[in-house]
């Protein structure tokens, strides 16, 4: 194994919790603070997304992302991760669109159903269904990302040859994040031609899930050369309290 196969790449994990000062504040303190991570190197800021809990205060992940992306230079960005039950798929593969041109192709996409049932409930999402919802709404937006046209008829989310104008800067699109075992997840996932890249220790949430990440080539394969090999938590709030 070569010398650079061996250098561990850093990243960002933070959830940007309730500081106990203004929120305008603390998102401008956040914003600096990736100034510096971007100058000094790191290679990718995780965003988590929660709601109606004093552990988040960015429950829209896409919008301070787009702060992010426009403050920074280098370093990869994205939600760790969209809880894809409480979403549109169709308004959100066109903001995933958005934001990897407005980074210029520094996205990364977490994807998963969530961890709490009481953020499901609030949107209406009873536990029961979240896994079959985010199963949908996964195939959908990579079939949306991927060719630009949705023809999908679920039981929760139909479109009709539907043409989505918007399209991401990498294709066939960002480089995803989802939660192991793999075949436990969308079809689109389990496909042969989507291999996970990294160990199971690659990256960890702090209700200490494991993470993997795919990054696609345009052949249909995975490309290895931007696998980061560990995560860091940045965050005043202990982990423990994510439980």
């Amino acid at each position: 194994m070569s010398v650079s196969a061996k250098r561990a790449r850093f990243s960002i994990f933070d959830w940007l919790d309730e500081s106990g000062r203004g929120m305008g504040q603390t998102y401008d303190e956040r914003l600096k603070m990736l100034e510096y991570a971007d100058r000094a190197g790191y290679y990718c800021y995780h965003l988590a997304e929660h709601h109606g809990s004093e552990l988040s205060t960015t429950p829209s992940p896409n919008i301070f992302l787009s702060a992010v992306a426009q403050r920074t230079h280098r370093i990869r960005l994205g939600a760790l991760t969209y809880l894809l039950p409480l979403y549109n798929p169709l308004r959100l593969l066109e903001e995933i669109c958005m934001l990897d041109q407005l980074s210029g192709g520094r996205l990364e996409m977490g994807v998963s159903r969530g961890s709490s049932a009481f953020e499901g409930e609030r949107f209406g999402v009873r536990r029961e269904e979240a896994r079959a919802m985010f199963e949908e709404a996964l195939d959908i937006i990579l079939m949306g990302l991927s060719s630009g046209v949705l023809d999908y008829h679920g039981q929760y989310f139909q479109y009709d040859r539907l043409t989505t104008r918007l399209r991401p800067y990498q294709r066939p699109y960002p480089p995803l994040w989802y939660r192991w075992p793999l075949r436990a997840l969308a079809p689109s996932l389990a496909s042969p031609s989507i291999r996970p890249l990294a160990t199971p220790n690659s990256c960890w949430n702090a209700t200490g899930t494991s993470m993997r990440r795919t990054a696609p080539t345009r052949t249909g394969g995975t490309d290895t050369s931007r696998t980061p090999t560990m995560a860091s938590p940045c965050t005043s709030t202990s982990p423990r309290r994510m439980r």
